[in-house]
């Protein structure tokens, strides 16, 4: 291991303040302003600040995700301390407090990805909801058809 093994690379910038945000969210609101739920969170993936970060993601660098389910034991443990550890500090929680929001949070577990059972179901869904109601007289500016021969 080289130490970058476990530095996570977020998918996207947007997904890394959706992270951020949903960190200061769960830790309180007045507990950490934006920009400092930012940083802690780039600290948690293994950068040095949010602008690094930001760099990082913007810039045209090539970047893989690895998502925690694809790390071995020991890379696996290795980011889970590299995480804890700017968590707890900029939080000024313990340790099993910090694995709790760590868990609750998920910084970089896989989200499950959408199924097609799934995207069906809300489609139905969505088309009940959207369909006209069903009444036994037309409605509206209706004609009859025109007969043949006419």
């Amino acid at each position: 291991m080289n130490g970058w093994d476990a530095v996570f690379f977020p998918p996207s910038k947007r997904y890394a303040e959706e992270k951020a945000l949903r960190l200061r969210l769960m830790t309180g609101v007045r507990r950490l302003s934006t920009i400092r739920a930012r940083d802690v969170f780039a600290l948690m993936c293994g950068y040095a600040d949010w602008d690094d970060l930001d760099d990082n993601l913007v810039n045209d660098r090539t970047t893989v995700t690895v998502w925690d389910d694809e790390l071995d034991p020991d890379t696996f443990s290795e980011r889970m301390d590299m995480q804890l550890g700017p968590l707890a500090a900029a939080l000024h929680v313990s340790v099993n407090r910090a694995m709790a929001i760590l868990d609750a949070l998920q910084p970089s577990q896989r989200p499950d990805a959408p199924t097609v059972d799934g995207f069906c179901a809300k489609f139905d869904e969505w088309l009940v909801h959207m369909r006209p109601p069903r009444t036994s007289q037309p409605q509206g500016n209706w004609r009859a058809p025109l007969r043949s021969g006419k």
